[in-house]
């Protein structure tokens, strides 16, 4: 189970250096753009939303998002700070 996860982890290592290193600026950018998206959703739910009274709106709207969509977003996301993680770990790991 070990062996399948570190496979795993190395497969989305290896796919986030082929597109940090892609000529393609839309593959270079995609997940930096996603994270400062949610950055910026996560602002404005938990701190400019509520300072000009639009929390509850905000809220309810966000209600309305379908269930599978923040599966994708959560596990898209979620797999993008473990591959991160993994990436920055492992060289150290491997060094010592």
């Amino acid at each position: 189970m070990l062996d399948q996860k570190a496979d795993l982890n190395k497969a989305m290592a290896d796919v986030m250096k082929a597109d940090a290193s892609s000529e393609s600026a839309m593959a270079r950018n995609a997940r930096p753009i996603v994270v400062y998206w949610a950055l910026a959703m996560i602002t404005w739910v938990g701190v400019a939303s509520p300072m000009i009274g639009l929390q509850a709106e905000t809220i309810a709207a966000l209600k309305g998002v379908p269930e599978d969509l923040w599966s994708l977003l959560s596990v898209g996301i979620g797999a993008y700070m473990l591959a991160r993680s993994v990436d920055k770990i492992v060289p150290q790991v491997l060094a010592k």
